[in-house]
């Protein structure tokens, strides 16, 4: 969602920080991929989730994200168990994707793709319905961007969606392929919901927002309209390009607020927020 700029987000939980860990020489180097975990990686390196989070000072061992290089250490006692391969059904929530779903699971998402005969590239939707291969329950993510959201009017399809937020950014100068990563993330292009802090529609615009929104552009935005709630992600995205140091805090910025970004920093699901927007910006 797009809160206020002018808003702080709520505070995060604050965590006392691990001793740094000595590294030996036999401790290997892992580059994280898309959709793994460290639960997964404590089973395939036959060690603990706890040794790999204090061998990389992690204060929640479920946020690593892809690109990160993690110490594996050797010699720990006790390796993770894998579970009994045994196969759980998942309905995709908007906003939902095959590395979220794969995250939550401690599995991958070429798992979920071979088993459910679809590309690991494929975008899922809302309803749909997944195998979750090697799952025998759900991991609970805290790190989840996107909130869990209820029906409300003004539904159209996503094709005629895409459009709108595509051309609407061209209108408006800003990069069309950010406006539809962010309203995919937020919503998977559909205007029929709203999250349970009030944020609204496809572009997922907070009422404060959408004031502003409206303010910038001199006219009110009924954000249950689907023109009007897109116009309002996309001038925010606009003000947010001309406010903020890239495309990354701009991301950021539209997910947890500038100020909150600038005075706080990131919290990590801002972070997992900022990749998944940039892998769909990717594959638009």
């Amino acid at each position: 969602m797009a809160p206020l700029l002018t808003m702080p987000a709520t505070p995060p939980v604050l965590f006392d920080l691990p001793a740094l860990a000595v590294h030996s020489s036999t401790d290997q180097r892992h580059t994280v991929r898309d959709g793994e975990t460290v639960y997964g990686l404590a089973i395939k390196y036959g060690t603990t989730t706890g040794a790999i989070s204090r061998a990389n000072n992690l204060s929640n061992g479920r946020l690593i994200h892809p690109g990160d290089i993690l110490v594996i250490p050797h010699g720990d006692s006790t390796p993770a168990k894998r579970p009994a391969r045994t196969s759980s059904g998942h309905t995709v929530r908007a906003g939902e994707t095959l590395s979220s779903i794969a995250g939550s699971y401690g599995t991958t998402i070429a798992a979920i793709a071979k088993t459910n005969g679809i590309a690991p590239s494929r975008f899922i939707h809302p309803g749909q319905k997944l195998s979750i291969p090697g799952a025998t329950s759900r991991v609970d993510n805290s790190f989840e961007s996107t909130p869990k959201s209820t029906p409300i009017r003004g539904m159209a399809s996503r094709t005629a969606t895409r459009d709108l937020i595509a051309s609407t950014a061209l209108r408006y100068g800003v990069d069309p392929r950010l406006a539809l990563a962010i309203g995919w993330q937020e919503s998977g292009w559909q205007q029929g919901v709203t999250s349970h802090v009030g944020a609204v529609g496809t572009m997922q615009v907070m009422p404060g927002s959408g004031e502003w929104a409206g303010s910038l552009i001199g006219r009110k935005l009924n954000l249950h309209d689907i023109h009007d709630n897109v116009t309002a992600g996309v001038v925010i995205i606009k003000q947010l390009t001309k406010m903020a140091a890239n495309r990354d805090e701009v991301i950021a910025a539209y997910y947890q607020g500038l100020g909150s970004v600038r005075e706080r920093g990131w919290y990590a699901d801002t972070r997992q927020y900022v990749a998944n927007v940039t892998y769909f910006r990717s594959k638009f």
